[in-house]
């Protein structure tokens, strides 16, 4: 559970960099 819960954490911040330097 917690390696799925730090994966996703990660997921969102990988993904959240990637949209703020497009925009």
């Amino acid at each position: 559970m917690s390696r799925l819960g730090g994966a996703g954490a990660v997921a969102q911040l990988v993904a959240d960099v990637p949209v703020s330097a497009v925009e």
